[in-house]
């Protein structure tokens, strides 16, 4: 029985099932089976009865319906803590379709239950995963969860108590997750398509461009500043100039102007936004041919238009255009996280280029002496109604967080969710950097050191560091290899572009059947032969090309919105009515439009792309 169950998770868990092969059951102690007075069995683990102990069946029952209030779908999850001899995970497998995460802390206790209970039909299912640690559930969260899904807890009294600060710990921080999922759901949801283009319009540039795995280490050692928009920044500007050659300067697109105002040029400017970035360089165009640009691949397409000193791409690893990008290179183009803010991209950039040591300035997240930046900009609450303005700005919801020095700090909800990306960044990933905050009067952000400007610049040696030197260097030995990466690029381009064009003929055709059928199904009482001959032609037609679209790096992604929508609404009832049929029917329908849509916007700037590099053999 063991070994059923230890294949079924070596599938999806080998680390698990490594270790518990490694387990001797009979040397196993403190477990005993006892015998319910409904006549099921219990377990006593270290001296706790696992489940009730007069029946184990209506307990799992009645905690799984006092848990569970609405309909579950199959991407919901239900996470059990606590498998014991499974009565609540089979309760929650039996009664939804949804996800199963299964977390049993006790892994000498897992292996007992193993050897005598076959779980193995269960556990081989895809849509249940076992684990004996919080990690591998956090991790599953981070990747499975979409904003719209829904995460129960389900767990025993007993587990409540004899793990109790394990239980916590997962429950807070799954509530971070599908906070931060949500947050960054939306902002996928309103932004893809817009990110799309964004990244045709900035392949034009990419001629005179290198990606930044070609200038991975090219900073060994050194030490990077990266400058952030927070009102400490002007406490350091001073020394910041006047040290100005001790480290490689790196400036988060907001603080520019600033800088350039104090005379100070950074050595790289990073930008990831996808619109409004223009704002960041009015009236300093004549200085951008001093600054490198470091860009996301899907940022605004108006900022790689101007002319800068190099342009350096940063391939994102959430960025399915990045991710084609990279899987189409043979010559190792690197996918970085960038996270919810620019200074997180500007830190992975920094640790990109291999500097010991990156420093923080104007890293506040905080409100400081009622100033929300740099610039000066006041912070006007409005105590009638909780909210606060910054300028013309409404944040609705200002937050409380933790300061530096212990102190309570008024901050904005997204600021607070950058906070634990960086608790998370510097206390759970290797460092491989120094890492230095001189923003004393700011937000605590744990994994870093804090000490005021003058002593970090203090502990800095005077050796200078030619930067443009450097990065010239990096830019002409890459050169031919980035040619041909670029080919290969434009042949792949044009291929994406054919399969577009061919979508759209399809979808063309899919969706005027569908207005005829939805036209038929309109004022029809039950499903007519008509429409259902209709249906019929066209089904394998909608269903290839809907599969070709989701498969399609460009279209799904552009369409991020709509198939989400699509896949949430539509009904897959065994035996539909007419009114599932019509409902269906209209969702196809808008669906085959929007695809529609988006082949053309799609295809017009592809299509304008490949004519500007020089592809122009099928496209014109």
């Amino acid at each position: 029985m063991f070994e059923k169950n230890l294949e079924a998770i070596r599938a999806k868990n080998p680390d698990l099932a490594a270790r518990l092969e490694k387990i001797d059951v009979s040397q196993i102690e403190n477990i005993q089976a006892v015998e319910t007075e409904s006549k099921n069995l219990s377990l006593i683990y270290n001296e706790t009865n696992l489940h009730n102990p007069i029946d184990p069946i209506r307990e799992a029952k009645t905690i799984w319906h006092r848990n569970i209030k609405s309909e579950l779908k199959k991407n919901d999850i239900q996470v059990v803590y606590g498998l014991g001899l499974g009565y609540l995970f089979k309760r929650a497998y039996v009664e939804t379709n949804s996800k199963i995460y299964i977390v049993e802390p006790f892994i000498d206790l897992l292996r007992f239950v193993l050897e005598h209970v076959d779980l193995s039909k269960e556990l081989s299912e895809d849509r249940v995963y076992i684990t004996d640690n919080n990690s591998n559930i956090i991790q599953k969260l981070r990747t499975e969860f979409l904003s719209g899904d829904k995460v129960e807890f389900l767990f025993l009294n007993s587990y409540a108590a004899i793990a109790q600060k394990q239980l916590i710990e997962l429950t807070q921080k799954t509530l971070e997750i599908c906070q931060l999922k949500c947050m960054d759901q939306n902002t996928i949801l309103n932004q893809c398509k817009q990110w799309v283009l964004n990244s045709l319009a900035n392949m034009k540039f990419f001629s005179e461009s290198r990606p930044l795995s070609y200038l991975e280490h090219s900073f060994a050692g050194k030490t990077a500043l990266i400058l952030s928009v927070g009102p400490s920044l002007s406490d350091d500007i001073n020394k910041i100039r006047e040290n100005r050659d001790k480290y490689i300067l790196i400036a988060v697109a907001p603080v520019l102007k600033y800088l350039i105002s104090s005379g100070i040029t950074p050595d790289f400017a990073t930008f990831a936004d996808s619109d409004f970035m223009q704002k960041h360089i009015e009236g300093i165009e004549d200085k951008l041919t001093d600054i490198n640009l470091v860009i996301a691949s899907r940022a605004d397409k108006t900022i790689a238009e101007h002319q800068f000193k190099n342009k350096i791409i940063y391939l994102s690893d959430t960025d399915g255009v990045a991710r084609w990008l990279s899987e189409l290179s043979t010559d190792n183009l690197n996918l970085y996280r960038s996270g919810g803010t620019i200074t997180i991209l500007s830190y992975y950039l920094a640790k990109a280029l291999g500097c010991s040591t990156i420093a923080f300035s104007g890293l506040d997240l905080a409100f400081i002496n009622n100033k929300a930046n740099v610039y000066g900009e006041e912070v006007v609450e409005n105590t009638l109604n909780g909210t606060v303005y910054v300028g013309s700005f409404l944040y609705k919801t200002p937050v409380n967080v933790l300061g530096y020095k212990g102190q309570t700090l008024m901050s904005r909800d997204d600021y607070a969710l950058f906070i634990r990306q960086f608790n998370e960044i510097f206390t759970e990933e290797e460092k491989t950097a120094r890492i230095i905050n001189t923003s004393l009067e700011g937000a605590l952000i744990n994994g870093m050191e804090y000490m005021n400007f003058e002593n970090f610049v203090l502990s800095l040696n005077n050796d200078k560091t030619d930067v443009s030197a450097i990065v010239a260097g990096y830019f002409n030995d890459t050169k031919l290899k980035w040619d041909a990466q670029l080919a290969k690029i434009s042949r792949d381009l044009e291929k994406q572009f054919n399969t577009c064009q061919s979508i759209r003929n399809n979808s063309e055709i899919i969706y005027n059947e569908l207005l005829q059928i939805n036209s038929l199904l309109e004022n029809a009482t039950e499903t007519i032969g008509e429409v259902d001959s209709k249906l019929e032609a066209v089904k394998n037609k909608m269903i290839d090309t809907r599969n070709t679209v989701i498969n399609n790096i460009f279209l799904s992604t552009y369409l991020q919105s709509e198939i989400w929508q699509y896949a949430q609404k539509y009904n897959t009832s065994i035996l539909p009515s007419i009114d599932d049929v019509r409902a269906n029917m209209q969702l196809e329908q808008e669906f085959f439009k929007s695809v529609l849509d988006a082949s053309d916007a799609l295809n017009t700037s592809m299509q304008e792309l490949l004519q500007q590099i020089g592809v122009k053999s099928t496209v014109n």
